[in-house]
């Protein structure tokens, strides 16, 4: 007895798959072999893909909303720098009025003061 396998077409058969079936292997490990860090390129999961993404519009949203608020701010102290302006001439209108107020209250009182009582015989002194 030679042994179990003996040389004809079942083992050329045999060989013949094994060939292919490691030929077709090959190709599939040699694919994915090359690792593309190697390349300065990072690999991430398809879950921290999708969340960057996600992120990603966040961030985008966030810019935006950021860029409306400094301009609702920008506005504001624009209006303030408004409002202390007039609020300065409003100030400066009613001094004005008030320093007037007091020089008619003066001016009537030196009149007052200045006009001298006339009082006639059998009368009542009038001013």
């Amino acid at each position: 007895m030679r042994g179990i396998f003996r040389p004809g077409p079942v083992l050329g058969i045999f060989v013949l798959m094994l060939v292919s079936i490691c030929g077709t292997c090959q190709p599939a490990y040699a694919q994915t072999a090359e690792c593309p860090s190697a390349r300065g390129c990072v690999t991430i999961t398809r879950e921290a893909a999708e969340r960057a993404l996600a992120d990603s519009d966040r961030v985008k949203a966030l810019e935006a909303e950021n860029k409306v608020i400094k301009q609702a701010v920008d506005d504001e102290k624009a209006v303030s720098a408004k409002l202390k302006i007039d609020f300065a001439n409003v100030s400066g209108e009613n001094s004005g009025l008030k320093q007037a107020a007091v020089r008619s209250d003066a001016i009537i009182d030196l009149l007052l003061k200045s006009v001298r009582k006339k009082c006639m015989p059998l009368s009542l002194c009038v001013n």
